[in-house]
């Protein structure tokens, strides 16, 4: 199982409550930076998504339709800044 999806079953298994649960997150967490970061990274998102369009108000068909396709879509990764045009 790679680390990312570790980090999302996380809560699954903590929510169970058990001492040996929660020993053996400590020591996934401890075991790599990047574990922390992956679980923090899918709570942060999980809260922030709670609620989005819970009134089901965005066709998600629709949208979809609209989207770029992944193969016109601008590879530049997220953070890089463009170079401005002349």
């Amino acid at each position: 199982m790679s680390i990312g999806a570790n980090a999302s079953d996380w809560d699954r298994v903590l929510s169970r409550g058990s001492e040996a649960a929660r020993a053996a997150f400590s020591r996934w967490v401890r075991s790599s930076p990047k574990n922390l970061q992956l679980y923090l990274m899918e709570t942060v998102l999980r809260v922030e998504l709670q609620g989005l369009d819970s009134g089901r108000e965005f066709d998600l068909d629709a949208l979809l339709a609209r989207a770029p396709h992944p193969a016109h879509s601008d590879p530049s990764p997220i953070g890089r800044r463009r170079s401005p045009s002349r």
